[in-house]
């Protein structure tokens, strides 16, 4: 009984710490920009239809951008808060991703719908809402959905937003069964569930609006020069999470254990923080945001608000099935396909696949690195393909993509394991 106000002690410190970081990236937007640009810019993000790729800070300024990423992070944390929900790889791993899609797709205009539908599929189920609204705030991935229907002229405008709402308050509601249920498709070698799940969600809802007369294209929207701030926030991010991971091995006396969390293989669920703890994690953290952003540099990459949102988006995972051993190989067979099929690999797109195409890191963490360097391949070039499945209204296209190579590469693997298995067993006899 004594444990309780301890343990809750503990969780508030972790969320004011999250807080934060959050009110850092409100206060750099205000040192930015007047608190008028900043109104306008918001505005201009708000009523976008947000498809991907649309990069905020090229339609509106990079000052409103870190103002809706402030914003999205602080009011979904203070649910959590409020939810009692204890900080673990899952929630860090999904504000990770609310924040770095806030650069270019969500917003709060967008997100709200799914929230409320699955709060009302809990209320429905009599059900706790802290079980499902992780779900809800992955959900969101169908922002644009949302944006497309009230902002993009396809409906009245009298009735558009009612239309939005109501369709994605109805998807909100039926995620947490779809999510669950699709997790088998991939058997959990895809991080990104949700996003393969919206993806099939946003296939389905495309091909009702294209039957009605609705077409729904693809574009890119993305800065095309390199905002000085940008690198010094993505540095800035990795060395504060270095500087914590210090902080905790040093004052709160938790051990580093590197060498279990490379042998994890990241499988859904692999929550890092449960499985070592928030030093070893946050460490992995900053790591994987240096590789990441290492990649785009040496691949002559420019980062605008898709490729610095995907690189934080990612980098959050190190604590929900990313490390070094297992996403260091799928970055190299995106890389290697790349070259071999003529993408360019500094251009947006393909830089924002690789970074998500860590999705199926757990692929190479569990068959090996050869594995992952395959997973890479292939991942590259099938992405470019699936989009056209739901038109960019699924922002988490790579876990959408990353669900259809490891349902097709993992029964593979499973062959030649089976096989080494077998000749490892008569090594063994003889």
């Amino acid at each position: 009984m004594k444990k309780k106000p301890i343990l809750k002690e503990q969780m508030n410190r972790q969320y004011y710490y999250l807080f934060g970081l959050s009110a850092i990236l409100m206060l750099l937007a205000f040192c930015l920009e007047s608190p008028q640009l900043l109104l306008d810019g918001m505005i201009t993000i708000l009523i976008s239809p947000s498809q991907l790729f649309t990069d905020y800070m090229q339609i509106a300024s990079v000052g409103s951008t870190l103002l809706n990423v402030a914003i999205m992070l602080l009011i979904n944390i203070y649910s959590y808060k409020k939810l009692e929900i204890p900080v673990n790889g899952t929630v860090i791993g999904s504000l990770g991703m609310l924040a770095g899609f806030s650069f270019f797709g969500k917003n709060l205009f967008n997100s709200i719908p799914f929230m409320l539908g699955v709060w009302i599929y809990a209320k429905v189920t009599k059900q706790n809402y802290r079980n499902y609204v992780i779900v809800g705030l992955f959900g969101s991935a169908l922002g644009p959905l949302v944006s497309f229907l009230a902002f993009g002229g396809a409906l009245p405008s009298g009735f558009s937003i009612l239309i939005a709402y109501v369709l994605g308050i109805f998807i909100g509601f039926i995620l947490p069964q779809l999510s669950t249920q699709y997790l088998g498709f991939h058997q959990g070698f895809s991080l990104y569930n949700v996003g393969f799940t919206a993806g099939i969600v946003g296939m389905v809802v495309l091909g009702f609006l294209n039957a009605f007369g609705i077409e729904v294209e693809t574009k890119t929207l993305a800065n095309t020069e390199s905002p000085l701030i940008l690198y010094g926030l993505l540095i800035g991010l990795c060395l504060i999470l270095l500087a914590t991971s210090f902080y905790l091995h040093v004052q709160k006396k938790e051990k580093y254990h590197f060498k279990l969390l490379l042998k994890l293989s990241g499988r859904l669920p692999s929550d890092f923080v449960e499985m070592t703890n928030l030093a070893t994690v946050t460490f992995n953290m900053s790591i994987m945001g240096f590789i990441l952003l290492s990649y785009v540099l040496i691949n002559g990459g420019q980062l605008n608000g898709p490729i610095v949102g995907s690189i934080i988006g990612a980098m959050s995972f190190g604590a929900f099935g990313n490390q070094v051993k297992n996403t260091v190989p799928v970055l190299v067979g995106i890389m290697i396909g790349c070259y071999l099929t003529g993408v360019d690999v500094a251009s947006t797109s393909a830089l924002v696949a690789a970074i998500f195409g860590t999705t199926l890191a757990p692929v190479s963490g569990y068959y090996g690195p050869l594995a992952g360097v395959i997973a890479g391949f292939v991942h590259i070039t099938l992405v470019s393909h699936v989009v056209v499945m739901h038109g960019g209204l699924n922002l988490y296209n790579n876990g959408f993509a990353g669900g259809f190579v490891a349902a097709v590469l993992v029964p593979i693997f499973e062959i030649f394991e089976g096989i080494r298995q077998d000749i490892n067993e008569r090594k063994a006899e003889g």
